[in-house]
C-alpha cells in the first residue's frame, strides 16, 4: 500500500512538473509573438456590446410609455438643406425611448437643383429633453450624384461625393403630429467630389417640418 502510494505521488509531482514546463513554454511564445491588432479590436467591440446591452434590455421594458405618453414613433419630414444638400424628404423612425431622451434614424432621398443629381441623406440622432422641446445630437451623412456640368453635357462624366455631419440641433413637436426642426450640420468630405470651392469642411444647416404617425 504504501509503495503503491509513493507511485501515485511520484506520477503527481511528474504532472506537475510537465504542466509547469508547459506554461513555461507557453509563456515565453507569447512574450515572443506580437499581439494581433485585429484581436484588440474584436475584444473593445465585444466589451462594447457586453455594456451596451443593459440599456437595448432597458429600451425593451420602456417601449410602452410611447403609448402612454403618445409619441409617435414614425414621420415624414421635408427638409431644406441638412443632411439632404438642397431639398429632401426623409423617414423617420423613433429606435426606442427612456424617460428623459429618445433616438431618432431617417433616411431620405433628395435633389440638388443648381448643381443637379440625387442626395441620399440619412441620420442617427439622440434627443434630449422632455414634454415637446428636445436638443438634438447626433451624426448624420450626405450620399450625392450627378454629372459634372463644367464640361460638355455630351460628354459629362458621372462624379460622386460623400460627406459626413455632426449635428447639433433643436426639435420641436410643434403638436401631436407636427414636428419642426433646426441644426447645424457641417459638411466633412470623405470621398469622390467636393461640394464647395475644394473645402474639406464646409458650414451647412438644416430645417424641416414633418408630419409623424
Amino acid at each position: 500500500m504504501i509503495t503503491m502510494t509513493l507511485i501515485f505521488a511520484l506520477v503527481k509531482l511528474l504532472t506537475m512538473q510537465r504542466d509547469r514546463e508547459k506554461r513555461i513554454k507557453i509563456k515565453q511564445q507569447l512574450v515572443t509573438v506580437p499581439p494581433n491588432p485585429l484581436t484588440k479590436v474584436l475584444n473593445s467591440v465585444l466589451l462594447t456590446i457586453v455594456l451596451l446591452l443593459p440599456l437595448f434590455a432597458a429600451s425593451q421594458n420602456t417601449t410602452a410609455d410611447l403609448t402612454t405618453q403618445n409619441i409617435n414613433r414614425n414621420s415624414i419630414d421635408i427638409t431644406v438643406g441638412g443632411t439632404g444638400l438642397f431639398l429632401s424628404t426623409n423617414y423617420n423612425r423613433v429606435l426606442f425611448v427612456q424617460p428623459s431622451y429618445f433616438v431618432n434614424a431617417s433616411v431620405g432621398i433628395g435633389a440638388v437643383i443648381i448643381a443637379g443629381g440625387l442626395t441620399v441623406p440619412h441620420q442617427l440622432t439622440m434627443n434630449i429633453g422632455k414634454k415637446n422641446s428636445f436638443l438634438e445630437i447626433g451624426i448624420g451623412g450626405s450620399y450625392w450624384t450627378g454629372k459634372d456640368e463644367t464640361v460638355d453635357p455630351a460628354t459629362a462624366k458621372n462624379i460622386h461625393s460623400y460627406n459626413i455631419s455632426p449635428i447639433l440641433g433643436w426639435r420641436k413637436n410643434i403638436s401631436k403630429h407636427f414636428v419642426f426642426r433646426i441644426y447645424a450640420s457641417p459638411l466633412i468630405h470623405i470621398s469622390g467630389e467636393y461640394i464647395a470651392n475644394n473645402q474639406a469642411i464646409t458650414a451647412f444647416g438644416g430645417l424641416s417640418f414633418g408630419y409623424s404617425f
